[in-house]
């Protein structure tokens, strides 16, 4: 009876224990948006709907933006991603975190366009940073293939900055 009584505490520890540590849920992803940056092991992801900046001094619009540590090589820039951290994180802006899981959401090309979308947004935030002329954390604020035009419209602006730095940039479609 003692054994049964101890296997059973054993068995609710081991189950309530491997759920410490883990991710943050199969719930809600902790950020979705477009990769922006990819460099040393992380991605830069950055929320394509601004929010307001609660530190009440500043006025400009805020992107919630994220550096999320990775094991995998295959995440490129431009893609649209969901991401849920594991452990804890570093409330800096952007955050910096660990990725327990990503998921790649893939959208239906459109027309008979030759590039893919995340394609045009790696090109416009190439120029945008050119554009720019200092390192700068873009944030994708819009995406759009003009059928009739063969062109990709892709709106960036600095995630953290004002109304000025908003740029429309136009890709044409050619594959690279």
């Amino acid at each position: 009876m003692n054994k049964r009584i101890v296997r059973l505490l054993m068995a609710f520890g081991i189950v309530g224990l491997s759920g410490c540590g883990q991710l943050s849920g199969a719930g809600e992803p902790d950020i979705t948006g477009y990769v922006t940056e990819v460099e040393d092991g992380r991605i830069l992801v950055v929320n394509p709907e601004a929010g307001k900046n609660d530190l009440g001094t500043v006025e400009e619009e805020t992107y919630d933006a994220a550096w999320a540590g990775l094991s995998e090589d295959n995440i490129r820039v431009g893609q649209l991603v969901e991401v849920w951290f594991r452990g804890g994180t570093n409330e800096s802006y952007p955050v910096q975190a660990t990725a327990g899981r990503i998921k790649v959401i893939t959208p239906s090309a459109p027309g008979n366009a030759e590039l893919t979308e995340a394609q045009a947004i790696e090109a416009a935030i190439k120029e945008f940073e050119a554009r720019m002329m200092i390192p700068t954390m873009a944030a994708v604020t819009g995406v759009s293939f003009d059928v009739k035009r063969d062109e990709w419209l892709v709106e960036l602006k600095e995630a953290g900055g004002s109304e000025e730095t908003e740029q429309e940039i136009l890709i044409r479609d050619t594959a690279f």
